[in-house]
């Protein structure tokens, strides 16, 4: 989660997208959003590096975490980010839950609940 926090912080949409596998799930705003494929999953990450920049200078700060092991090869991971201005003060702050497998040697973002 640290090297995922980083990546966002570099705008480096590489190693953004190294965390997930595709096809990706995300759930928000009531509906589920399907990246179906690795060019999609791009796409979108590029518009919310964008978003976070017209909304920057800022950095995302993990503030929580919980990890829960759901077998030998799936962990649900829960997170609270702030995105926060030099100043100090938050544009956004979020709870997110993922889970996460194991792919081989690699473990990857299957999904993402953002808690609203």
């Amino acid at each position: 989660m640290d090297a995922y926090t980083e990546a966002w912080n570099r705008e480096d949409i590489d190693a953004i997208e190294s965390f997930y596998n595709v096809p990706f799930f995300s759930y928000h705003d009531g509906a589920v959003h399907v990246y179906s494929d690795a060019n999609l999953s791009r796409a979108i990450t590029a518009e919310w590096i964008e978003v976070n920049r017209r909304e920057g200078p800022a950095v995302w700060e993990r503030l929580s975490f919980s990890l829960e092991r759901q077998g030998h090869n799936s962990v649900l991971v829960t997170s609270r980010w702030v995105f926060r201005r030099p100043d100090g003060t938050a544009v956004w702050d979020v709870v997110d839950s993922y889970h996460l497998c194991r792919f081989g040697e690699e473990w990857k973002f299957l999904d993402r609940t953002i808690h609203e």
